[in-house]
């Protein structure tokens, strides 16, 4: 697949598995991811929770999007930063009021942004070729 089908299919199913490390043991939790964009792809935590601390200290990751009707998946690793633009995050609040209610409540929204993660398909019919990657 080339990029634009790639970022094609990673909007097309939004729901990912995010992969962290915190202390040299992995964490790994599904959520929706914010934008998927040709710039990257953007989540949206809290500087209070887990997963915002562990981008902090280590910010490589990898989201693992599937479709599992098609038994299609797509692995994009690389390194998160944190978005510090004042206009994307007030984007982001307008985009998703249900954070307000958090904001209202002293809660720091942390914004991250993987640019040029490494993308690798994987389908049933691929399972043993070697792996190829595209830069998104």
């Amino acid at each position: 697949m080339n990029k634009k089908e790639l970022i094609a299919f990673l909007k097309a199913n939004p729901i990912a598995y995010l992969a962290t490390v915190e202390d040299g043991s992995p964490r790994v939790r599904a959520m929706a991811v914010y934008k998927i964009e040709e710039d990257g792809i953007l989540i949206q935590t809290w500087q209070s929770k887990d997963l915002g601390k562990q981008l902090n200290l280590n910010p490589e990751a990898e989201l693992c999007f599937n479709n599992h009707e098609a038994g299609f998946q797509v692995r994009v690793r690389g390194i998160f930063e944190l978005v510090e633009d004042p206009e994307t995050i007030r984007q982001s609040l307008a985009d998703r009021p249900f954070l307000k209610q958090f904001v209202e409540k002293g809660e720091e929204i942390a914004l991250f942004r993987m640019k040029e993660g490494l993308a690798h398909t994987w389908n049933m019919a691929s399972n043993f070729e070697p792996k190829t990657f595209t830069r998104l």
